[in-house]
């Protein structure tokens, strides 16, 4: 039996459901259940208690970063701002140079202002 790289497997997979949501938000459904399941497959391919940085310039992190940003986006969709805003925080921490511009949403997601699109 062949063996697999575990974090190639989890980027392909987190790459896959990204896939999924962006079908299905051409149909107009968000799903939060598929970004979440892809970031926390992501969270699983870290060591325990990571607390490191992920570059997006290193683009095996990409994926999860994506993962983590949509299911953000759509817990502040759902006024779920807590849980937005811990998500956000952590982006900002794993990855500082902030490639994915979070440090521009976070402060509506912190005065509890509802999504927008066009922010």
């Amino acid at each position: 039996m062949k063996k697999y790289n575990r974090e190639l497997l989890s980027a392909a997979y987190i790459d896959h459901q990204i896939n999924l949501i962006v079908l299905a938000t051409r149909e107009g459904i968000a799903n939060c259940r598929i970004l979440e399941t892809g970031m926390k497959i992501g969270e699983l391919s870290l060591p325990e208690d990571f607390n490191g940085v992920l570059l997006w310039s290193l683009i095996d992190n990409r994926p999860f970063l994506r993962c983590m940003h949509g299911y953000g986006l759509c817990l502040w969709k759902l006024k779920r701002f807590e849980e937005a805003e811990k998500v956000f925080e952590r982006m900002l921490w794993l990855n500082p140079s902030d490639n994915q511009g979070v440090r521009f949403i976070i402060y509506h997601v912190k005065e509890r202002k509802p999504w927008r699109e066009y922010y």
